[in-house]
Protein backbone atom coordinates (compact mmCIF):
# COMPACT_ATOMS: atom_id res chain seq x y z
CA UNK A 1 0.00 0.00 0.00
CA UNK A 2 1.36 3.43 -1.11
CA UNK A 3 -0.02 7.00 0.20
CA UNK A 4 1.14 9.89 -1.08
CA UNK A 5 2.48 12.13 1.36
CA UNK A 6 0.57 15.36 1.17
CA UNK A 7 0.85 19.13 2.69
CA UNK A 8 0.07 18.28 5.86
CA UNK A 9 -0.62 14.35 6.11
CA UNK A 10 2.12 12.92 8.15
CA UNK A 11 2.27 9.16 8.18
CA UNK A 12 4.41 6.90 10.52
CA UNK A 13 3.40 9.77 13.08
CA UNK A 14 -0.70 10.95 12.75
CA UNK A 15 -3.25 10.56 9.76
CA UNK A 16 -6.23 12.69 8.87
CA UNK A 17 -9.60 12.24 10.53
CA UNK A 18 -10.89 11.78 6.99
CA UNK A 19 -8.61 8.95 6.15
CA UNK A 20 -9.20 6.42 9.19
CA UNK A 21 -8.32 6.00 13.00
CA UNK A 22 -5.21 8.24 14.24
CA UNK A 23 -1.88 6.49 15.02
CA UNK A 24 -1.42 5.06 18.51
CA UNK A 25 2.14 5.16 20.53
CA UNK A 26 1.57 1.08 20.54
CA UNK A 27 1.10 0.82 16.95
CA UNK A 28 4.00 0.52 14.45
CA UNK A 29 4.70 3.03 12.00
CA UNK A 30 4.39 0.36 9.15
CA UNK A 31 3.35 2.83 6.17
CA UNK A 32 4.88 3.55 3.11
CA UNK A 33 5.95 7.04 1.82
CA UNK A 34 5.60 8.85 -1.44
CA UNK A 35 7.00 12.01 -1.78
CA UNK A 36 6.10 13.36 -5.15
CA UNK A 37 8.65 16.31 -6.36
CA UNK A 38 7.30 17.81 -9.28
CA UNK A 39 9.40 19.97 -11.65
CA UNK A 40 8.82 23.27 -13.40
CA UNK A 41 6.18 23.23 -16.17
CA UNK A 42 8.73 22.20 -19.18
CA UNK A 43 9.78 19.46 -16.77
CA UNK A 44 5.94 18.14 -16.34
CA UNK A 45 5.30 18.60 -20.03
CA UNK A 46 8.28 16.24 -20.91
CA UNK A 47 7.13 13.99 -18.50
CA UNK A 48 9.28 14.31 -15.81
CA UNK A 49 8.45 13.27 -12.39
CA UNK A 50 10.58 12.19 -9.41
CA UNK A 51 8.99 9.93 -6.69
CA UNK A 52 11.03 8.26 -3.72
CA UNK A 53 9.47 6.06 -1.65
CA UNK A 54 10.80 4.18 1.29
CA UNK A 55 9.56 1.30 3.90
CA UNK A 56 8.83 0.91 7.64
CA UNK A 57 9.53 4.85 8.31
CA UNK A 58 10.85 5.11 11.60
CA UNK A 59 11.57 1.38 11.98
CA UNK A 60 14.21 1.27 9.54
CA UNK A 61 15.64 4.88 10.05
CA UNK A 62 14.65 5.58 14.02
CA UNK A 63 13.51 8.65 12.70
CA UNK A 64 12.52 9.95 9.31
CA UNK A 65 14.64 9.98 6.70
CA UNK A 66 16.42 13.46 6.00
CA UNK A 67 15.54 13.02 2.42
CA UNK A 68 11.98 12.93 2.88
CA UNK A 69 11.97 15.53 5.69
CA UNK A 70 8.01 16.20 6.47
CA UNK A 71 8.96 19.85 7.12
CA UNK A 72 9.40 20.27 3.58
CA UNK A 73 6.10 19.55 2.93
CA UNK A 74 3.83 21.51 6.00
CA UNK A 75 3.01 25.07 4.55
CA UNK A 76 5.65 27.40 4.56
CA UNK A 77 6.14 31.10 4.71
CA UNK A 78 7.61 32.25 1.68
CA UNK A 79 10.81 33.78 3.99
CA UNK A 80 11.80 30.41 4.82
CA UNK A 81 13.88 31.55 7.70
CA UNK A 82 12.57 35.30 8.41
CA UNK A 83 12.80 34.48 12.20
CA UNK A 84 15.55 37.26 12.83
CA UNK A 85 12.74 39.91 10.86
CA UNK A 86 10.30 39.33 12.65
CA UNK A 87 12.45 39.70 16.15
CA UNK A 88 13.98 42.96 15.25
CA UNK A 89 10.17 44.20 13.74
CA UNK A 90 8.99 43.16 17.13
CA UNK A 91 11.98 44.75 19.16
CA UNK A 92 10.83 47.62 17.01
CA UNK A 93 7.15 48.02 17.59
CA UNK A 94 7.86 47.49 21.50
CA UNK A 95 9.82 50.89 21.26
CA UNK A 96 7.20 52.37 19.47
CA UNK A 97 4.74 51.06 21.99
CA UNK A 98 6.92 52.05 25.03
CA UNK A 99 6.95 55.88 23.31
CA UNK A 100 3.04 55.56 23.14
CA UNK A 101 2.33 55.05 26.11
CA UNK A 102 4.39 57.53 27.94
CA UNK A 103 1.44 59.52 28.85
CA UNK A 104 0.25 56.95 30.87
CA UNK A 105 3.66 57.49 33.30
CA UNK A 106 2.78 61.22 33.74
CA UNK A 107 0.23 60.19 36.64
CA UNK A 108 1.67 56.95 38.53
CA UNK A 109 0.07 55.09 41.30
CA UNK A 110 1.04 54.87 45.29
CA UNK A 111 -0.68 52.01 46.69
CA UNK A 112 0.90 50.45 50.17
CA UNK A 113 -0.14 46.75 51.02
CA UNK A 114 0.28 43.98 53.47
CA UNK A 115 2.19 40.78 52.82
CA UNK A 116 1.05 38.20 55.28
CA UNK A 117 3.06 35.63 57.17
CA UNK A 118 1.37 32.12 56.49
CA UNK A 119 3.81 31.20 59.59
CA UNK A 120 1.59 33.06 61.91
CA UNK A 121 4.79 35.75 62.22
CA UNK A 122 4.91 39.03 61.52
CA UNK A 123 3.48 40.47 58.30
CA UNK A 124 5.60 42.41 55.90
CA UNK A 125 4.43 46.07 54.82
CA UNK A 126 5.02 47.37 51.48
CA UNK A 127 4.82 49.97 49.26
CA UNK A 128 3.80 49.63 45.39
CA UNK A 129 5.23 52.90 42.94
CA UNK A 130 4.14 53.48 39.40
CA UNK A 131 1.56 52.17 36.60
CA UNK A 132 -0.69 49.95 37.60
CA UNK A 133 -0.49 47.44 35.48
CA UNK A 134 0.77 44.14 37.29
CA UNK A 135 -0.28 46.06 40.77
CA UNK A 136 -3.17 43.60 40.99
CA UNK A 137 -1.83 40.40 39.79
CA UNK A 138 1.12 40.60 42.17
CA UNK A 139 -1.01 41.42 45.38
CA UNK A 140 -2.55 38.22 44.25
CA UNK A 141 0.52 36.03 44.13
CA UNK A 142 1.73 37.46 47.07
CA UNK A 143 -1.63 36.92 49.12
CA UNK A 144 -1.20 40.80 50.25
CA UNK A 145 -4.23 43.20 50.92
CA UNK A 146 -4.30 46.57 49.55
CA UNK A 147 -4.91 49.43 52.43
CA UNK A 148 -4.37 52.89 51.18
CA UNK A 149 -4.00 54.05 47.36
CA UNK A 150 -3.61 57.46 45.53
CA UNK A 151 -1.56 59.39 42.82
CA UNK A 152 0.41 61.30 42.46
CA UNK A 153 2.55 63.21 39.29
CA UNK A 154 5.91 61.53 37.66
CA UNK A 155 7.52 64.23 38.84
CA UNK A 156 7.49 63.44 42.86
CA UNK A 157 8.71 59.92 41.29
CA UNK A 158 12.00 60.74 43.12
CA UNK A 159 10.83 62.08 46.59
CA UNK A 160 7.86 59.41 47.07
CA UNK A 161 10.75 56.45 46.26
CA UNK A 162 12.72 58.19 49.27
CA UNK A 163 10.19 58.42 51.54
CA UNK A 164 8.86 54.81 51.31
CA UNK A 165 12.38 53.46 51.39
CA UNK A 166 12.88 54.69 54.70
CA UNK A 167 9.43 53.52 55.96
CA UNK A 168 9.25 50.10 54.18
CA UNK A 169 11.44 47.25 53.86
CA UNK A 170 9.90 46.35 50.36
CA UNK A 171 9.27 49.19 47.62
CA UNK A 172 8.13 47.94 44.12
CA UNK A 173 8.20 50.33 41.04
CA UNK A 174 6.64 49.75 37.92
CA UNK A 175 7.56 51.98 35.43
CA UNK A 176 7.97 52.97 31.86
CA UNK A 177 10.85 52.09 30.89
CA UNK A 178 12.43 54.74 28.31
CA UNK A 179 11.86 56.45 31.96
CA UNK A 180 14.18 53.92 34.38
CA UNK A 181 17.16 56.21 33.97
CA UNK A 182 14.68 58.18 36.85
CA UNK A 183 15.32 55.79 39.03
CA UNK A 184 18.08 55.24 41.79
CA UNK A 185 20.53 52.09 42.00
CA UNK A 186 19.91 49.44 44.75
CA UNK A 187 17.33 47.71 42.27
CA UNK A 188 16.38 44.24 41.22
CA UNK A 189 14.66 44.58 37.87
CA UNK A 190 12.22 41.87 35.88
CA UNK A 191 9.75 42.90 33.12
CA UNK A 192 6.20 41.82 34.59
CA UNK A 193 6.34 39.05 31.67
CA UNK A 194 9.07 36.88 29.84
CA UNK A 195 8.95 34.51 27.47
CA UNK A 196 9.54 30.94 27.05
CA UNK A 197 11.22 28.58 24.85
CA UNK A 198 11.97 24.75 24.37
CA UNK A 199 15.38 24.14 22.27
CA UNK A 200 15.54 20.39 21.33
CA UNK A 201 18.98 20.25 20.37
CA UNK A 202 19.96 22.08 23.65
CA UNK A 203 21.75 20.48 27.06
CA UNK A 204 18.52 21.85 29.12
CA UNK A 205 15.87 19.63 27.24
CA UNK A 206 18.80 16.96 27.09
CA UNK A 207 19.03 16.73 30.87
CA UNK A 208 15.13 17.22 31.10
CA UNK A 209 14.13 14.68 28.34
CA UNK A 210 14.44 11.36 30.21
CA UNK A 211 12.45 12.83 33.12
CA UNK A 212 9.88 13.81 30.24
CA UNK A 213 9.69 10.41 29.11
CA UNK A 214 8.84 9.06 32.47
CA UNK A 215 6.89 11.46 33.75
CA UNK A 216 4.40 12.79 30.94
CA UNK A 217 5.33 9.65 28.56
CA UNK A 218 4.39 7.14 30.98
CA UNK A 219 0.95 8.82 32.09
CA UNK A 220 0.45 9.39 28.31
CA UNK A 221 0.92 5.69 27.45
CA UNK A 222 -1.40 4.19 30.51
CA UNK A 223 -4.26 6.21 29.58
CA UNK A 224 -4.02 5.09 25.87
CA UNK A 225 -4.02 8.41 24.43
CA UNK A 226 -3.28 9.05 20.42
CA UNK A 227 -3.44 12.55 18.50
CA UNK A 228 -3.61 13.22 15.17
CA UNK A 229 -3.10 16.65 12.81
CA UNK A 230 -5.82 18.56 11.08
CA UNK A 231 -5.98 21.84 9.42
CA UNK A 232 -9.47 21.98 8.25
CA UNK A 233 -11.57 25.12 9.32
CA UNK A 234 -14.72 22.67 10.75
CA UNK A 235 -12.05 21.58 13.32
CA UNK A 236 -10.69 24.59 14.38
CA UNK A 237 -14.20 26.12 14.78
CA UNK A 238 -15.38 22.75 17.11
CA UNK A 239 -12.34 23.32 19.11
CA UNK A 240 -12.45 27.38 19.38
CA UNK A 241 -16.05 26.58 20.56
CA UNK A 242 -15.98 23.29 22.83
CA UNK A 243 -12.74 23.74 24.58
CA UNK A 244 -10.72 26.41 23.64
CA UNK A 245 -13.14 28.72 25.49
CA UNK A 246 -14.39 26.70 28.04
CA UNK A 247 -10.41 26.08 29.36
CA UNK A 248 -9.56 29.75 29.23
CA UNK A 249 -13.52 31.00 31.37
CA UNK A 250 -12.59 27.62 34.02
CA UNK A 251 -8.72 28.43 34.35
CA UNK A 252 -8.50 32.25 34.38
CA UNK A 253 -11.93 33.52 34.47
CA UNK A 254 -12.63 37.66 34.08
CA UNK A 255 -8.33 37.71 33.75
CA UNK A 256 -8.53 35.52 30.69
CA UNK A 257 -7.50 36.38 27.58
CA UNK A 258 -8.06 34.86 24.63
CA UNK A 259 -7.63 34.96 20.79
CA UNK A 260 -10.36 35.37 18.45
CA UNK A 261 -11.36 32.64 15.63
CA UNK A 262 -9.74 34.44 12.88
CA UNK A 263 -6.26 34.38 14.58
CA UNK A 264 -7.00 30.57 15.09
CA UNK A 265 -7.82 29.73 11.60
CA UNK A 266 -4.80 31.89 10.46
CA UNK A 267 -2.56 29.93 12.48
CA UNK A 268 -3.81 26.59 11.47
CA UNK A 269 -3.10 27.68 7.38
CA UNK A 270 0.41 27.68 8.75
CA UNK A 271 0.81 25.34 11.36
CA UNK A 272 -1.37 22.41 12.46
CA UNK A 273 -4.41 21.96 15.47
CA UNK A 274 -3.21 18.96 17.41
CA UNK A 275 -6.35 16.95 18.36
CA UNK A 276 -5.97 14.51 21.94
CA UNK A 277 -8.37 11.30 21.03
CA UNK A 278 -9.40 8.75 24.28
CA UNK A 279 -10.86 5.60 22.13
CA UNK A 280 -13.15 7.70 19.90
CA UNK A 281 -13.53 10.66 22.06
CA UNK A 282 -12.11 14.32 21.47
CA UNK A 283 -10.47 14.91 24.82
CA UNK A 284 -7.97 18.47 23.74
CA UNK A 285 -6.58 20.13 21.62
CA UNK A 286 -3.72 22.75 20.99
CA UNK A 287 -2.54 24.74 18.16
CA UNK A 288 0.54 25.25 17.00
CA UNK A 289 1.73 27.78 14.06
CA UNK A 290 4.82 26.79 11.95
CA UNK A 291 7.32 29.86 11.77
CA UNK A 292 10.05 28.88 9.20
CA UNK A 293 11.66 25.81 8.98
CA UNK A 294 12.57 24.72 12.51
CA UNK A 295 10.35 26.55 14.90
CA UNK A 296 6.77 26.20 16.40
CA UNK A 297 4.74 28.88 18.25
CA UNK A 298 2.05 27.36 20.56
CA UNK A 299 -1.09 29.68 19.77
CA UNK A 300 -3.90 28.14 21.58
CA UNK A 301 -4.36 25.42 24.44
CA UNK A 302 -7.94 23.94 25.03
CA UNK A 303 -9.87 20.68 26.87
CA UNK A 304 -13.22 19.56 26.51
CA UNK A 305 -14.94 20.74 29.38
CA UNK A 306 -16.11 17.30 30.77
CA UNK A 307 -12.49 16.86 31.72
CA UNK A 308 -12.26 19.99 33.58
CA UNK A 309 -13.07 18.53 37.00
CA UNK A 310 -9.78 15.78 35.80
CA UNK A 311 -7.11 18.28 35.58
CA UNK A 312 -4.32 15.51 36.69
CA UNK A 313 -5.57 12.68 33.82
CA UNK A 314 -3.14 13.93 31.12
CA UNK A 315 -5.59 14.94 28.58
CA UNK A 316 -3.20 18.60 28.65
CA UNK A 317 0.28 16.99 29.01
CA UNK A 318 -0.76 14.44 25.97
CA UNK A 319 -1.04 17.49 23.62
CA UNK A 320 2.56 18.84 24.73
CA UNK A 321 3.86 15.52 24.91
CA UNK A 322 3.00 14.66 20.97
CA UNK A 323 3.99 18.12 19.40
CA UNK A 324 7.21 17.45 21.28
CA UNK A 325 7.52 13.97 19.72
CA UNK A 326 6.42 15.22 16.50
CA UNK A 327 8.79 18.19 16.43
CA UNK A 328 11.88 15.55 17.05
CA UNK A 329 10.73 13.69 13.99
CA UNK A 330 10.06 16.31 11.63
CA UNK A 331 12.77 18.97 11.75
CA UNK A 332 11.46 21.29 14.72
CA UNK A 333 14.25 22.58 16.54
CA UNK A 334 12.51 24.99 18.47
CA UNK A 335 8.75 25.28 20.56
CA UNK A 336 7.84 28.86 21.83
CA UNK A 337 5.50 28.46 24.74
CA UNK A 338 4.63 31.83 24.73
CA UNK A 339 4.54 34.36 27.90
CA UNK A 340 4.50 33.76 31.89
CA UNK A 341 5.03 35.66 35.22
CA UNK A 342 8.28 35.45 36.31
CA UNK A 343 7.90 34.02 39.79
CA UNK A 344 8.53 30.45 40.87
CA UNK A 345 5.67 30.02 42.57
CA UNK A 346 3.49 31.14 39.16
CA UNK A 347 1.84 27.60 37.68
CA UNK A 348 2.35 28.82 33.80
CA UNK A 349 5.91 29.57 34.71
CA UNK A 350 6.67 26.17 36.26
CA UNK A 351 4.80 24.17 34.17
CA UNK A 352 6.74 25.16 31.18
CA UNK A 353 9.51 24.63 32.54
CA UNK A 354 8.74 20.71 33.40
CA UNK A 355 8.95 20.73 29.69
CA UNK A 356 12.61 22.35 29.45
CA UNK A 357 11.65 25.73 28.51
CA UNK A 358 13.92 28.59 28.51
CA UNK A 359 12.98 32.25 29.77
CA UNK A 360 14.02 34.98 27.43
CA UNK A 361 13.27 38.81 27.65
CA UNK A 362 10.40 39.82 25.36
CA UNK A 363 10.58 43.39 24.20
CA UNK A 364 7.19 43.91 23.52
CA UNK A 365 6.06 44.80 27.16
CA UNK A 366 6.59 48.76 28.18
CA UNK A 367 7.46 48.29 31.52
CA UNK A 368 10.05 47.02 34.11
CA UNK A 369 9.90 46.16 37.73
CA UNK A 370 12.52 47.36 39.71
CA UNK A 371 12.35 45.45 43.34
CA UNK A 372 14.09 47.75 46.51
CA UNK A 373 14.49 45.52 49.45
CA UNK A 374 15.87 46.23 52.81
CA UNK A 375 16.96 42.63 53.82
CA UNK A 376 17.98 43.40 57.17
CA UNK A 377 14.24 43.81 58.43
CA UNK A 378 13.33 40.71 56.55
CA UNK A 379 11.80 39.78 53.15
CA UNK A 380 8.62 37.63 52.87
CA UNK A 381 9.07 33.69 51.70
CA UNK A 382 7.02 34.50 49.04
CA UNK A 383 8.59 37.59 47.33
CA UNK A 384 12.28 36.05 47.69
CA UNK A 385 11.21 33.68 45.16
CA UNK A 386 10.37 36.35 42.66
CA UNK A 387 12.30 35.74 39.60
CA UNK A 388 14.99 38.77 38.57
CA UNK A 389 17.43 39.44 35.69
CA UNK A 390 21.59 39.01 36.90
CA UNK A 391 23.70 39.02 34.14
CA UNK A 392 22.07 37.60 31.81
CA UNK A 393 20.62 35.14 33.91
CA UNK A 394 16.86 34.52 35.78
CA UNK A 395 17.48 33.84 39.41
CA UNK A 396 15.27 34.39 42.31
CA UNK A 397 15.33 37.58 44.91
CA UNK A 398 16.85 35.50 47.52
CA UNK A 399 19.73 34.06 45.46
CA UNK A 400 20.44 37.45 44.28
CA UNK A 401 20.77 38.87 47.81
CA UNK A 402 22.76 35.86 48.49
CA UNK A 403 25.57 37.30 46.26
CA UNK A 404 25.32 40.95 47.45
CA UNK A 405 24.82 42.09 44.03
CA UNK A 406 21.78 45.06 45.14
CA UNK A 407 24.52 47.84 43.95
CA UNK A 408 23.71 47.65 40.11
CA UNK A 409 20.90 50.42 38.89
CA UNK A 410 18.23 49.32 36.94
CA UNK A 411 18.88 50.36 33.23
CA UNK A 412 16.63 50.44 30.37
CA UNK A 413 16.88 47.59 28.62
CA UNK A 414 18.83 48.59 25.43
CA UNK A 415 19.82 44.70 23.86
CA UNK A 416 17.28 41.15 24.63
CA UNK A 417 20.27 38.35 25.17
CA UNK A 418 19.23 35.24 25.50
CA UNK A 419 20.01 34.19 29.04
CA UNK A 420 19.93 31.03 31.24
CA UNK A 421 17.54 30.35 33.91
CA UNK A 422 19.57 30.14 37.45
CA UNK A 423 20.22 26.52 39.00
Amino acid sequence: MRTRLSSWYIAAAVRDPGHGPPLSLKEGPRRTLQRSRRSSWRGRAAGAQESIYYETGRKLWGKVPPWASCHRNMTEPKIRNWQPLRQSLRSLLGGVKRGFLLPRALRLERNEFVIPNPKGGAACHAMYLGEPVSRSHLQELYGAEPSSSRLFPLLGLRAELTAARARFPVVIVEINQWLAWLLPPGALAVEPWINQRTDLAGERYRRRRRGIENGFGRVVRRCGFTYRLTQKESDVEEFYRLQYWPHAAARWGVQAAVRSIGQLKRAVRRGFLLQVWSGDRWTSGVIFQRVGRDTLYLVALGMDPSWLATWQRGTLEACLYFTLQWARENGVRTIEFGGSHPHVQDGVFHHKTLWAAEPYRDPWHHTTLAFYLDAERGIPAVLAKQLVWRDGRLVTIAEALSRQEMGEPVERVRHWPEPEVGR
